[in-house]
């Protein structure tokens, strides 16, 4: 009962030792389900090869394997906790396992680390800023210009229908390094000049042009078949317009230049 409930919630195959007993059953009986007596059950049980029976014990040990195609992260948490709900309301006491089950797990602790990063990153770089300007309105300017477009990122992630995986998260770290050598170009320009005339030329347009032609690049990826690197450099594309755009048009008001 409880692989037939399993079964129909997830839309998925079950492979186990009441399966092959099924089939067991079927070749024998000709009808596709288990025997009524145990007596009946265990000798269809072990007429099934051994390979199977190594893998699909019965007692303690017996194991269910659900299986289905290749499915996104946000899937596959759904269909184990739906898998949970059910052999919990059973009282069955279970553990998850698989290639795919620790490839997930191993993913899911990648991203972690890579947050961790990602947020260590961005407060080393405010303390330097702290200390090379000693001003906490210049700390708050840096952190909104160079926060901000990857909060707005992260809003766009469903539109878009990307997903946060280790390629994603990884894009965070390496956008706030470009980002944030533009916003230290014209912090530095503010301490000689609050003139915008004065650095356009020599400061903005290169910024605006090393910056376009970067997300043009980045953007090429988004023609690769392949997931993980065509969402990585969509990423990186749309982080880097989005700073280039926090850089050029708010920056310049929030420091005060003069138009």
């Amino acid at each position: 009962l409880i692989e037939e409930m399993i079964e129909s919630e997830t839309n998925n195959k079950i492979l186990s030792a009441n399966t092959l007993v099924k089939k067991a059953n079927f070749i024998y009986q000709g009808e596709k389900k288990l025997p009524q007596s145990r007596f009946a059950y265990l000798p269809l049980y072990y007429q099934t090869p051994d390979i199977f029976r190594d893998l699909y014990p019965i007692g303690d040990k017996y194991r269910i394997s659900v299986l289905g195609t290749h499915t996104s992260g946000d899937e596959y948490k759904k269909i184990l906790e739906e898998i949970k709900s059910i052999l919990d309301v059973s009282n069955v006491i279970y553990e998850y396992n698989g290639k795919y089950f620790w490839l997930m797990e191993a993913q899911q602790s990648l991203i972690k680390t890579l947050m961790y990063s990602f947020t260590f990153t961005i407060s080393v770089i405010s303390l330097f800023v702290i200390i090379l300007y000693r001003s906490k309105e210049s700390f708050a300017h840096f952190l909104t210009i160079n926060i901000y477009p990857i909060l707005i990122y992260l809003y766009l992630i469903p539109l878009i229908g990307i997903s946060l995986n280790i390629a994603t998260v990884m894009s965070f770290s390496i956008s706030i390094g470009l980002m944030v050598d533009s916003t230290f170009h014209l912090f530095y320009e503010r301490q000689k000049t609050d003139s915008l005339t004065l650095i356009h030329q020599k400061t903005m347009l290169p910024i605006f042009w090393s910056n376009f032609i970067l997300g043009g690049i980045f953007l090429l990826f988004g023609f690769i078949d392949f997931l993980p690197i065509r969402q990585f450099g969509i990423s990186m594309s749309i982080l880097i317009f989005i700073g280039l755009m926090f850089d050029l048009i708010i920056l310049p008001k929030l420091l005060r230049f003069n138009e």
